[in-house]
């Protein structure tokens, strides 16, 4: 093992979104039930934001401490306000993780916490674990680099693909500290108790409708003139007078101008908006739509898990490995309602009937823990090899 069998094994995991939270938190079950663990979270980002309040009273329901919270964010519509808050985040952080002193720090994604966490944990030689690197999608967004920068300054991967693991290679990480194990999103569908479609929209006080389209989409990276590509998913769905769950965008810059075009249709009976729903009513949601759209990688990465066809709108996630169940679109109009057509025709439907995921079996979460439990972090810890020695010896 790589604690002192006589201390318990101290864990921190930053979260500072809802999607990552959703992403590891069986993994968190998993680590919080662990007699032999010490296991608590770290709160800050969006999770803190006005209005997203639930994601936190969600983590607690789940059985999780909360070591800290830290609200960094100053804003979420400015192109700096995510670069403000990393520096709002770092002297706390590092003052939490010098207090709890944890044997390893969990960190997810690509947002601007992750790099952040990475290099504190590096400075105070703390082993850090990142899942989902090695994912590149070529739209310019800087979740590309923040992605990449937490890499480099992993002491261990936990990466969804092969594809994945293969990009990390390329950038110089040893193959053995790369662990492919799927992805851990997907989990909940096989964890998550079902509802049917009336259970669901009957609690969410929607009686009247039945089939409905869910849309969740974040600002892509243009943040100039990006509206017109949410605003052409709105009006086609209007068109087509679809009942539509949709979410509320991600705490990034431009999410303003996303919400703006929302309260244009905060009357239409047709829309009903949200900004954060639990885990058993997301999930049932994906089950019970006729049709995901927008540009999250909800739809490109688990909508095959359900599956129900998923429309990629845009740049963000697009060229990304997905299953036939996912059309990927531009931005025009005329483009959109063709993939929404598309997508809700009888034969696609048969089409994509019984599809696997690429992505993974739903048993991630528990690949992970037991990576955890089981590699020795005082033989991989922050020392890094030196890349061109390692291509020289190959």
């Amino acid at each position: 093992m790589t604690y002192d069998a006589k201390k318990k094994m101290r864990i921190a995991a930053l979260t500072g979104n809802r999607s990552d939270y959703d992403l590891l938190s069986y993994l968190y079950k998993r680590l919080n039930n662990d007699p032999e663990l010490d296991f608590g979270l770290i709160v800050t980002g969006g999770h803190l934001a006005p209005g997203y309040e639930n994601s936190v009273r969600e983590m607690e329901r789940d059985g999780n401490r909360i070591l800290a919270k830290i609200e960094d964010l100053t804003g979420a519509d400015a192109l700096k306000d995510r670069a403000v808050a990393i520096g709002r985040l770092m002297e706390p952080l590092a003052g939490i993780m010098e207090g709890f002193a944890p044997d390893l720090l969990i960190g997810a994604g690509d947002r601007e916490e992750v790099p952040a966490a990475a290099l504190a944990a590096a400075y105070m030689k703390i082993p850090f674990m990142h899942f989902f690197g090695g994912e590149f999608v070529p739209d310019g967004h800087p979740d590309n680099l923040a992605r990449a920068a937490a890499s480099k300054l992993a002491t261990v991967h936990m990466a969804a693909l092969e594809e994945h693991r293969r990009r990390l290679l390329a950038m110089g990480e040893p193959d053995w500290r790369i662990h492919v194990i799927g992805s851990a999103a997907l989990d909940k569908y096989r964890e998550e108790p079902r509802k049917s479609r009336r259970e669901l929209l009957d609690s969410l006080g929607l009686a009247d409708w039945d089939e409905y389209a869910l849309l969740i989409y974040h600002p892509p990276t243009e943040i100039e003139g990006e509206n017109h590509e949410i605003r052409a998913i709105l009006r086609a769905l209007a068109d087509r007078e679809l009942h539509v769950l949709a979410s509320y965008p991600n705490t990034d810059a431009g999410s303003g101008g996303v919400i703006a075009e929302f309260e244009k249709y905060r009357d239409d009976k047709h829309f009903y908006f949200y900004k954060n729903f639990d885990r058993n009513t997301f999930v049932n949601t994906m089950r019970n739509a006729s049709l995901q759209i927008g540009n999250s990688s909800a739809g490109v990465c688990e909508s095959a898990s359900v599956p129900i066809p998923a429309v990629n709108v845009g740049s963000r996630n697009g060229r990304r490995a997905a299953q036939e169940n996912v059309l990927f679109t531009g931005g025009d109009p005329k483009d959109i309602s063709a993939a929404i057509d598309t997508a809700l025709s009888s034969g696609f439907a048969e089409k994509i009937a019984g599809i696997k995921n690429l992505y993974g079996d739903g048993e991630s979460s528990q690949k992970a823990y037991d990576l955890i439990k089981s590699i020795d972090y005082s033989k991989i810890a922050w020392k890094k090899e030196d890349p061109l020695k390692r291509r020289e010896d190959e």
